[in-house]
């Protein structure tokens, strides 16, 4: 792992994402993890997502030379989405953290080059269909819902709204599982 300086050992953001990608492969199995993807209805962009039993994780990174005051306004929308919620910070922002967060959300820490965690989370049960629709391509909703005619965006994620918030969630996750796996087959072929 690179460090920028040795003194303070400040972690690179790519780095701490290897290191965070390093801790879930090991505590969840080998799972596929994307970084920077776009969600919602305002186009926020999570730092890291995956996909587990059949659930989504959102993951919110925090380094050391982050400001946190965003941090609340972040995970409001990470809730509308996100099954579990998990925020990985520098030492240094703990307790600020810890102030500004729910006791659904996974919170874990960075200690030099480790990775340790402080609180495990809990399941989010405050999702939200609108959201979901959203965030997944109208093209898609349509197919798997089998919605017929000539209709926007709007017309068809108004039509789909009328599906039960398990057959959108359980839509979505296949969405995240079939990008992921495409993203994956995609990082393999470049680093052949």
């Amino acid at each position: 792992m690179q460090v920028v300086n040795n003194k303070s050992k400040k972690v690179l953001a790519k780095d701490l994402k290897i290191l965070i990608a390093d801790y879930i492969t090991s505590h969840f199995g080998n799972i596929n993890i994307a970084t920077e993807v776009m969600y919602g209805s305002s186009r926020k962009v999570v730092d890291m997502l995956f996909v587990y039993r059949s659930n989504l994780y959102g993951i919110e990174i925090k380094s050391e030379g982050d400001n946190i005051s965003r941090l609340p306004g972040q995970l409001k929308e990470y809730y509308k989405l996100f099954d579990y919620i998990l925020v990985f910070s520098s030492e240094s922002h703990l307790d600020s953290i810890e102030k500004l967060i729910t006791d659904h959300v996974g919170l874990f820490y960075f200690r030099d080059t480790r990775l340790l965690k402080y609180r495990k989370p809990l399941k989010n049960t405050k999702t939200d269909k609108f959201e979901m629709l959203v965030t997944i391509p109208s093209t898609i909703v349509k197919s798997h819902f089998k919605i017929k005619g000539h209709l926007n965006s709007d017309e068809i994620r108004r039509l789909a709204f009328r599906k039960s918030k398990k057959e959108i969630h359980q839509l979505l996750i296949s969405y995240f599982d079939d990008l992921l796996r495409h993203r994956s087959n995609v990082s393999n072929h470049l680093s052949v």
